[in-house]
């Protein structure tokens, strides 16, 4: 078979290097080490899917094939067979949250490997299939505001950036991309007339980092306001 969506040789190994060290050798851990190239990957799906055909109440097939299908790129496909592993059997239930975390991780990897590549378009949809496999997190959240961010919506990055925050108040690249995000959205308001709300992003701006040189952009935007009155 040839896949969907094809897989860098760098996250099939970083999604390994996780799943393994998240799963050991103890209660709910995986049937099978994953394999660790895509030939092997469409092997261990045709099996899988031939076990799920012959037995569709065998959850640890289902877990299984999740995780075959996550590594290979196919999230949505992955997600349905990871909840259909926790219906059958709900002692694995920790163990496919784990498998979830760590398929979420690997998509944000190709998410960030598109960022380096100025594909926002794929941006987007490795940080859609994050989503699908797990709940909200910080870093999908940050790397949304990436994507606003250069779409030219900067109110719309600094709210995503500031539910990252919450999200995960000890993250320093949450921290870091804000208080950027703040400039930037103080910025947008003054070139749209929005001055006020300029100087409050300005001023939140300083009070995150003081030792951000904010003088001259707080003077421009005050100058400029003063020009329309």
């Amino acid at each position: 078979m040839s896949f969907r969506r094809s897989f860098p040789l760098l996250s099939l190994i970083l999604f390994l290097v996780l799943g393994l060290a998240g799963c050991g050798k103890g209660p709910g851990a995986p049937a099978f080490d994953l394999p660790s190239d895509e030939e092997g990957l469409a092997r261990a799906e045709a099996d899988l899917r031939a076990a799920v055909a012959a037995d569709p109440r065998d959850a640890g097939a289902h877990r299984d094939l999740a995780r075959v299908l996550a590594a290979e790129g196919e999230a949505a496909e992955a997600a349905d067979h990871f909840t259909r592993a926790v219906l059958l059997d709900t002692s694995l239930s920790d163990a496919v949250t784990r498998d979830r975390e760590t398929a979420m991780r690997l998509f944000q990897e190709r998410a960030r490997a598109e960022v380096d590549a100025g594909d926002w378009n794929a941006v987007q949809r490795e940080l859609d299939s994050a989503d699908l496999l797990y709940r909200p997190d910080a870093e999908t959240v940050r790397l949304r505001a990436r994507v606003s961010s250069e779409r030219g919506r900067a109110d719309e990055a600094l709210s995503l950036l500031r539910e990252a925050e919450r999200l995960d108040p000890r993250s320093d690249a949450v921290r870091d991309d804000l208080r950027a995000a703040l400039v930037r959205a103080a910025e947008a308001r003054a070139d749209a007339g929005d001055y006020q709300r300029a100087l409050d992003a300005v001023e939140e701006a300083r009070k995150r980092d003081d030792r951000i040189e904010l003088v001259y952009m707080e003077g421009s935007i005050a100058y400029a306001w003063a020009q329309q009155a």
